[in-house]
């Protein structure tokens, strides 16, 4: 899959970057499982979250 590019969209991940807002984020470990799974599905674009 050389020059392949595969896009993973959410809207806020739970980091520390994010800590202080009183917003659902998306659990960074179900954001790389999100990922993965599209890159082995051979999906160019996934949804993180809702």
């Amino acid at each position: 899959m050389a020059g392949d590019v595969a896009v993973c969209h959410l809207g806020l991940a739970d980091t520390d970057t994010a800590a202080g807002w009183p917003v659902d984020k998306i659990a960074p470990s179900d954001l790389a499982d999100a990922a993965l799974h599209g890159v082995e599905a051979g999906a160019g674009e996934g949804l993180a979250d809702q």
